[in-house]
């Protein structure tokens, strides 16, 4: 592993959280960990995590930071765009994602920043949605403290980044639970397939199961994945019928991966951790 001599700060996002983890500069990864759960009834949704934020992060002292961050599914919209043998580049994509958001969302999808990643020629592109005035505040803060801001990305996309190899993308999917949310993505010969969402209430035992459940049968008999791969830290998942496989997701070993570290940044705060 490189000397580093920059601070590496991972920092999750929740509607109701902040984790932060701290990699210290030096030749190998130490990482100390902060959480800190924002009061949201006043100002409910991210409006209220960001002067927390800039606060825990002016608090200490960083050398040379830089900042990589993952956004709760909860603060990302996704959307699945068929394939146009009419569309020529990514401008006119661009344009096709901010008109079918528009369709569905009105008149909010205006202040939204969009982003495309497709499966190759002939498949479905996935686009995602996320507020631009939450990634301006981001920006803000960074410039303000000197702090550079390096990567901002939804936890859907730092989970399938890091377990791409080990998802089943012909005929499987991926499983993901947070605090709040259930996200099911599915797959087909080696493209998206589908994408579904569905709403944890906490404190009820078994309630990422019928979550589950609910998502299934919403899928045609022809789309149901033959095996799902879980990332569900803090929920227990039993079989359902329809009932594809459950294979259980581990975070690698090596933590001092960006993606490793992100996910596992993530998973404190998915579990209500980081304590």
């Amino acid at each position: 592993m490189l000397l580093s001599w920059h601070d590496r700060l991972l920092l999750a996002i929740t509607p109701e959280q902040l984790v932060l983890r701290h990699a210290k500069a030096g030749w190998r990864p130490q990482f100390a960990d902060i959480a800190l759960t924002v009061d949201t009834a006043a100002t409910p949704g991210w409006q209220a995590l960001l002067p927390q934020l800039e606060q825990l992060l002016h608090s200490r002292q960083w050398q040379r930071p830089v900042l990589s961050v993952v956004l709760s599914n909860r603060l990302a919209r996704y959307q699945l765009l068929p394939w146009s043998d009419e569309l020529h580049g990514a401008a006119e994509w661009l344009a096709l994602a901010r008109h079918s958001y528009r369709q569905v969302f009105g008149e909010l999808a205006a202040g939204w920043r969009y982003r495309l990643s497709g499966s190759g020629y002939g498949r479905p592109v996935l686009a995602c949605a996320i507020d631009e005035a939450l990634l301006a505040g981001l920006q803000g803060i960074c410039e303000r403290l000197a702090i550079r801001l390096q990567l901002v990305q939804p936890y859907l996309m730092v989970a399938f980044n890091l377990w791409r190899k080990q998802l089943n993308v012909q005929d499987g999917g991926l499983l993901l639970a947070e605090p709040g949310l259930l996200s099911l993505a599915s797959f087909r010969q080696g493209s998206w397939q589908s994408l579904l969402f569905e709403t944890l209430p906490a404190g009820q035992p078994g309630a990422a199961s019928l979550a589950l459940h609910r998502m299934l049968l919403q899928l045609e008999q022809a789309q149901l994945p033959s095996e799902l791969a879980t990332f569900t830290p803090g929920h227990a998942i039993a079989p359902t019928r329809p009932s594809p496989r459950l294979r259980a997701l581990q975070l690698p070993d090596d933590a001092g991966r960006p993606g490793a570290a992100l996910a596992a940044c993530y998973g404190m705060a998915a579990s209500g951790g980081g304590r």
